[in-house]
């Protein structure tokens, strides 16, 4: 536990330090939020939020990135050195798998929205509608939590899940799927959303 304390601590300063050149370069290659004009998932125009929304104007867009490289690098270094510095884990499933499809959801979810960003900075004047389409982001989520709660349950062979206070609850295939489709469904949403 400690040593997952430390990583996160170790992560979060190296952000930290390299946040505000990394800003700055945002702004050099002018990836800074434009004016919007939203609609919903019918076409229909969304002022309010656009107002609502007005004060990001100039702002940097694509700061996660940070996020994602310092999280990845630091992944990839912990990963291949737990075995050289003799650190004692303990898992139910293939260690490294583990890991790997965690490090795999992050970088996926990151990379889309990556790309939504991207169309909000660039392909603004091109397009009627100011970023990625919200069925678009929802069906692509929904492809890419399906890949993943499938490898959990086939390639890993984890079909149950432990409630605090309860028990260990089998789920099965169709089970496991949708919790996990809802799950990760229920976390994007709340991001994407603020």
């Amino acid at each position: 536990m400690t040593q997952i304390l430390g990583l996160i601590l170790l992560s979060f300063f190296i952000i930290s330090v390299l946040l505000v050149p990394f800003i700055n370069y945002l702004y050099k290659l002018k990836f800074i939020r434009q004016k919007q004009t939203t609609r919903d998932i019918f076409e229909v125009r969304t002022p309010i939020f656009d107002k609502l929304h007005a004060h990001k104007i100039g702002t940097p867009v694509g700061g996660g990135a940070l996020i994602v490289i310092v999280v990845s690098v630091l992944y990839l270094i912990v990963i291949n050195s737990i075995s050289i510095f003799g650190v004692e884990q303990t898992s139910v499933y293939p260690f490294k798998q583990e890991f790997q499809v965690i490090l795999i959801t992050f970088i996926s979810f990151a990379a889309l929205g990556l790309y939504d960003d991207l169309r909000k900075t660039f392909a603004l004047k091109r397009a009627k509608f100011w970023g990625l389409r919200f069925r678009y982001k929802f069906l692509i989520q929904w492809i890419l939590g399906l890949a993943i709660a499938s490898y959990l349950y086939w390639g890993l062979g984890i079909d149950l899940v432990n409630i605090r206070f309860f028990d260990v609850i089998d789920l099965g295939i169709l089970l496991h799927l949708r919790l996990y489709l809802l799950q990760m469904q229920s976390i994007f949403l709340t991001v994407w959303m603020g």
